[in-house]
């Protein structure tokens, strides 16, 4: 997950009503929730309190998110989306269907868009495929989910007396090609940096498998902006950028600042606009401003990017960094990679109410310790025009998915912060201007 958020119960969610998702308006609000539930489910008896695992919204497009709900005293993961096209119903658990809010309720692990997650949920199924994955000789203890977007994808943790696993399972995954690319990268002899084993996939199931990496995110609360060990950072950084990624299947695309300017325009700008309507002019002022100054980068040679580094993609065990989630492989300025990271660090300071300051010296230190350890400078104009580009275009855009407590307050702050820091560069004074 790109940002951890917290909900709170009966919560407003910040966007404008949607014709298309009526219910995202009320999805969050215990009570409405739970009267819902109670109408389509007769049957049992759930209640208060209730937990937000998973919130995935798209504005005029859908929503699914997951609850954890008590079950009579017993807690149970409910998961709803608006998406009322599911095959075939009757073999799947029958999900039923909220009628206040055109959407469709399961109970985990039945997910009709998913129907090899049962399977991956079961205990003693996943206990065979983790003997066959790897040298394990005992069953396993439990199989619990991280993170449950449903009818699209799941990731859960499997373990017992001698193995401890991640299953990523996803609707339209290519289980055996982001494998195979995995794979690639962990084998090649080059490889200087750390990352999660992948063992192995199964196309049956729509899963791939990787050793579990232990230790926290680098957003933890403990260690944001203040314990990430930003030399060692970027030691492992170079080893994956320096990696030549000829022979790699697929090829990797080029996230030059064209295809930045084209997420943002075309995708990110449209779901903005629709769900916070207030902000549109500062929203069109922002992208104007930073499709003008993208004329003005330098030209720097390409490297091969992580491409979705995020604070959830960064996890500090004892041994230090450990790049994970290497699904987006791409070409570009290693300013991206910085950027994204930095950026993803100030939305979670912003998330959790702490103090912005705590991680813009982290922010404006990224490129210039990277240039000093790697021997390749960033330009600081590149670096903060990635940042800008990150802070709009995929932190805003972020906030809005998992739709974050304040997240109007969030993008203005986003916004504001992003525009300074075009004008003033990606320096503690530009970062706190708005925010501290």
């Amino acid at each position: 997950m790109n940002v951890r958020v917290t909900h709170a119960r009966d919560e407003t969610t910040p966007v404008a009503p949607d014709p298309i998702v009526p219910c995202v308006t009320e999805i969050l609000n215990e009570n409405r929730l739970l009267d819902e539930l109670a109408r389509a489910f007769p049957d049992r008896s759930f209640s208060e309190p209730t937990r937000v695992l998973d919130v995935n919204y798209i504005p005029r497009r859908g929503l699914a998110a997951s609850f954890e709900i008590t079950d009579a005293g017993t807690p149970q993961i409910v998961a709803i989306s608006t998406d009322v096209r599911q095959p075939d119903h009757r073999s799947t658990g029958a999900p039923r269907l909220l009628g206040g809010w055109n959407a469709m309720a399961w109970r985990y692990p039945t997910d009709p868009g998913l129907p090899a997650l049962a399977r991956l949920g079961d205990i003693p199924a996943m206990s065979g495929v983790v003997r066959w994955l790897t040298d394990a000789d005992h069953d396993l203890t439990d199989c619990i989910p991280l993170r449950d977007i449903p009818g699209v994808r799941c990731v859960s943790r499997a373990f017992g007396p001698d193995v401890d696993i991640v299953a990523r399972h996803a609707s339209d995954g290519n289980t055996s090609g982001e494998h195979d690319r995995l794979r690639w990268l962990w084998d090649h002899p080059d490889r200087a940096f750390r990352m999660a084993e992948p063992l192995g996939f199964d196309d049956r199931l729509q899963a791939r498998f990787e050793q579990t990496v232990s230790g926290r995110r680098s957003d933890a609360a403990s260690i944001l902006g203040r314990s990430i060990p930003l030399r060692r950072l970027c030691n492992e950084l170079d080893g994956l950028h320096e990696l030549s990624a000829v022979g790699a299947m697929p090829a990797l695309r080029r996230l030059g600042s064209g295809a930045i300017l084209g997420r943002i325009e075309r995708t990110v700008m449209r779901r903005l606009h629709a769900a916070f309507p207030s902000a549109g002019q500062n929203l069109s002022a922002y992208a104007h401003t930073l499709r003008t100054a993208a004329g003005e980068l330098p030209q720097t040679p390409d490297v091969t990017l992580h491409g979705d580094l995020h604070a959830g993609n960064l996890i500090l065990d004892d041994d230090g960094p450990v790049l994970v989630g290497l699904d987006s492989l791409a070409y570009g300025d290693p300013a991206f990679d910085l950027a994204l990271l930095g950026s993803s660090l100030f939305l979670a300071a912003l998330e959790r109410e702490a103090s912005v300051a705590r991680v813009a010296t982290t922010i404006e230190e990224l490129p210039w310790i990277y240039g000093d350890v790697t021997t390749t400078a960033v330009s600081g104009d590149s670096y903060a025009w990635h940042l800008a580009a990150a802070m709009v275009g995929w932190q805003a855009d972020a906030a809005l998915q998992v739709l974050a407590p304040h997240a109007d307050v969030v993008l203005a702050t986003l916004l504001d912060t992003a525009t300074a820091v075009l004008r003033d560069g990606a320096n503690v004074a530009a970062l706190t201007s708005f925010a501290d």
